[in-house]
């Protein structure tokens, strides 16, 4: 029995483990000759450690052995630390933009299929007050249409028309009518950051409480009715139409539709060149809506 160590399982309930001597001597010097613990300060021999007469568990002995035993410690040296660092930040550095500009790009996408909702509900909502639903017959005079459908927004504000005399004091002027010192609405280019076409955007605006601006487009005679709408609201980029502001027409039977799809002004099978990445016309863009609620790969292929 002077071989052997018997070792009294509390944890179990009773019961006994042994741990040949011999064994116990081979681990412990095999433990000794590592690299990083041939240095120590006191060693008690293997039998020290077996005559303790308080009673251990196996596993409390063996991380006596490696532990009280064994006073080195296992870390990095400082220029290890160094390089992990640096090819953690490396790869951030590789990584990090296209995380975030995969998560600005599924904002954008979002938003604009929340805008087609609420814009579509507001026209509903309209229709089951009034009995008719608004369309491009005659019925709805100049710049009537923002104060047509702006009560069903909650908490939305006025930003009046965009143009005229008053033109400085709204949300987004239109250029057309300010002063060249404060046109904001230069702050919107075309789908691949050229000059754009703000005709479309002078017959009433109004702010969203979640920060979406609508702009309108509501001809003389009623007989074209556009809702754009900045899905991320005017004062974040980037500002251009099918990146983040985005036309919806309302169609002969009163229904939102996309700009671009078939039954538009402008659909992409006549107008190609109206939602295109070289394209230089300054409608590019408009008619990026019907894409971009369609293609699923859509807002991964946006223009720089």
């Amino acid at each position: 029995m002077q071989n052997t160590v018997i070792v009294s399982k509390l944890r179990w309930g009773g019961g006994t483990d042994s741990l040949n001597l011999t064994t116990g001597k081979r681990v412990y010097r095999n433990i000794l000759r590592t690299p990083k613990c041939k240095s120590f300060l006191r060693i008690f021999s293997i039998a020290d450690a077996f005559n303790i007469k308080t009673r251990f568990s196996l596993a409390e002995i063996f991380s006596l052995i490696s532990g009280r035993f064994c006073l080195c410690k296992y870390a990095f040296t400082l220029a290890e630390v160094l390089i992990t660092l640096g090819i953690i930040g490396i790869v951030a550095a590789m990584t990090l933009p296209t995380l975030v500009q995969n998560h600005k790009n599924a904002e954008l996408q979002t938003g604009l299929k929340k805008a087609y909702s609420v814009l579509s509900q507001a026209l509903d909502l309209y229709y089951a007050k009034n009995g008719e639903r608004i369309k491009p017959d005659g019925t709805v005079g100049s710049q009537s249409l923002q104060k047509m459908i702006m009560p069903y927004f909650i908490n939305a504000k006025n930003c009046g028309t965009g143009s005229g005399n008053n033109a400085s004091k709204a949300c987004v002027p239109n250029n057309s009518y300010v002063d060249e010192d404060s046109r904001k609405a230069d702050i919107y280019k075309s789908y691949n950051g050229q000059k754009a076409n703000f005709a479309f955007l002078d017959d009433g605006q109004f702010l969203v409480n979640d920060g979406m601006l609508v702009l309108i487009e509501n001809t003389v005679g009623g007989t074209t009715l556009f809702l754009s709408v900045d899905v991320n609201g005017y004062n974040k980029r980037p500002n251009r139409f099918g990146q983040d502001l985005f036309t919806f027409q309302i169609d002969k039977k009163g229904i939102l539709k996309p700009m671009g799809a078939e039954g538009t002004t402008f659909p992409l099978s006549e107008y190609p060149s109206y939602c295109n990445p070289k394209s230089t016309d300054i409608n590019n863009g408009i008619s990026c809506t019907y894409k971009a609620l369609t293609e699923p790969d859509y807002f991964k292929n946006l223009p720089k």
